[in-house]
């Protein structure tokens, strides 16, 4: 039960990436709110110095949602640079 669990929970969580440093969650679910509702942003960040990696995880509360997303912000332009 907990593997199907965890399965669809990534089905609705896509990776964005080539995201600009100073992308903050808040920017992020702007952006990602047009294609659907939003459950929650991770933007990765390095352990030793706590700056951004550049990437993150939008997760979506349907996964219809997600693949609106994936379809409408792939290449799209944010903030200077390509998703």
């Amino acid at each position: 039960m907990a593997s199907s669990e965890g399965t669809s929970v990534n089905l609705l969580k896509i990776f964005v990436g080539n995201l600009t440093f100073s992308a903050n969650e808040e920017d992020i679910a702007g952006l990602f709110s047009q294609y659907g509702e939003i459950v929650g942003v991770n933007l990765r960040t390095d352990r030793t110095t706590v700056k951004k990696k550049g990437f993150g995880f939008v997760t979506f509360k349907t996964s219809s949602s997600a693949a609106a997303a994936i379809s409408g912000a792939n290449g799209a332009m944010f903030q200077g640079r390509a998703l």
